[in-house]
């Protein structure tokens, strides 16, 4: 895989770690404190499915990556942010291991596996598509 697309498929899940952050902020100060807990955790997960889908587009708009390359990159984005969510989670936000795997049981109506789906899957979907367009 090109240098290029490296660091910036690697530049990109920075900013979408930073935009993690900040979208869970918002829900948490804003309307995380009006509705219940469960509610504002799904309507956290679909914007930022959505924010995933628009910074994806951008990537591979500037990036070009081929459709293999774009596999890799969704798995790779993928693997770096279940990393950083439990070690960022764990030792830095305080959570237990518990309420970290808490958000993957869609039994309980927890949708965060919606978040890693998309994150694995825009990349390549996203280039199929931008193909097809041009």
């Amino acid at each position: 895989m090109e240098f290029r697309i490296i660091i910036f498929s690697l530049v990109t899940w920075v900013l979408f770690a930073i935009l993690a952050i900040i979208n869970g902020t918002i829900r948490d100060t804003t309307y995380g404190k009006k509705i219940d807990e469960l509610f504002a955790h799904q309507i956290s997960t679909i914007i930022f499915s959505i924010v995933i889908i628009l910074v994806t587009y951008i990537f591979i708009k500037l990036t070009s990556p081929t459709s293999y390359q774009s596999i890799w990159i969704g798995i790779a984005w993928v693997l770096m942010t279940i990393i950083f969510e439990f070690i960022f989670g764990h030792y830095v936000a305080g959570h237990t291991w518990e309420r970290l795997l808490m958000d993957y049981n869609v039994l309980k109506g927890r949708v965060w596996l919606i978040i890693l789906i998309i994150t694995a899957i825009a990349p390549y979907m996203i280039n199929k598509i931008i193909n097809i367009t041009s």
